[in-house]
């Protein structure tokens, strides 16, 4: 615990020293106004009136992890790993259904099913 303090207060010694060199630099003198472009303000208008049907609170599930998933829009969508290409012959094609495997284990479906099935054996042992 005294670790994670020491670093949180390094971390925003770094943040303040940051802040002032550009206060020096002068880069902050200039009061500007931040405008969002045009395709996140069309984004805004369109979903005026439209209720955010992403989110599921009454899954039984998601209450007792304890956890709230905030869907913040497709602007915030996992990135694309820049390392792997789209594949291009079977082969490949094969290699990236493999990939898919750890990635359905790790789902939170799957950890669920497993505290499940885990419950269920201590229940019967």
């Amino acid at each position: 615990m005294e670790h994670l303090l020491y670093s949180a207060g390094t971390a925003i010694t770094a943040l303040v020293q940051f802040a002032d060199k550009k206060v020096e630099d002068g880069s902050m003198k200039k009061s500007h106004l931040i405008v969002p472009g045009p395709r996140r303000l069309k984004k805004w208008v369109l979903s005026i009136g439209r209720e955010d049907s992403t989110v599921d609170t009454e899954s039984p599930d998601s209450m007792e992890a304890g956890t709230n998933n905030v869907y913040m829009g497709s602007g915030f969508n996992p990135k694309k790993d820049p390392e792997h290409l789209p594949p291009r012959t079977a082969w490949e094609k094969f290699g990236n259904g493999l990939r898919t495997i750890p990635r359905f284990l790790g789902s939170t479906e799957s950890a669920f099913g497993f505290r499940v099935a885990c419950a269920t054996l201590t229940m019967y042992g």
